[in-house]
């Protein structure tokens, strides 16, 4: 969860883009975009919780065994939450993992995109 201070970000743009959504990929309906590269930090709680809790996802059993889709669904989840929703995912994942909080169905999933979260990231609780 964050606390206190948060550290500076790093941003970088690229060249313009004509006729892209808001992840880069064709769309004849879109204006001009500008690439902008975030560079922010998140932790294993965070991860999970975001996979897990964001609004939009639906992450079945099979996808867990896709590093790129994880990749890419946590890109999205990162860009459709604030940090409010970011920090209650993060706990609500601890509890589930920490406390077994939840049903059974939900320890089940939370615990297996958890070792998924920490194949494809790097980051253990």
């Amino acid at each position: 969860m964050m606390h206190g201070t948060i550290p500076a970000q790093r941003v970088s743009s690229s060249p313009t883009a004509a006729r892209t959504d808001l992840f880069g990929d064709p769309d004849p309906r879109e204006d001009v975009r500008v690439p902008i590269q975030l560079t922010t930090c998140v932790s294993f709680a965070e991860i999970v919780g975001l996979l897990t809790y964001s609004g939009g996802l639906d992450i079945t059993y099979a996808d867990l065994d896709d590093d790129a889709f994880l990749r890419e669904t946590l890109v999205f989840a990162l860009v459709t939450s604030d940090h409010i929703a970011i920090e209650h995912g993060a706990a609500r994942a601890a509890a589930v993992l920490d406390d077994g909080n939840g049903t059974a169905d939900e320890f089940e999933f939370v615990t297996c995109l958890a070792a998924a979260v920490t194949r494809v990231f790097g980051v253990t609780a």
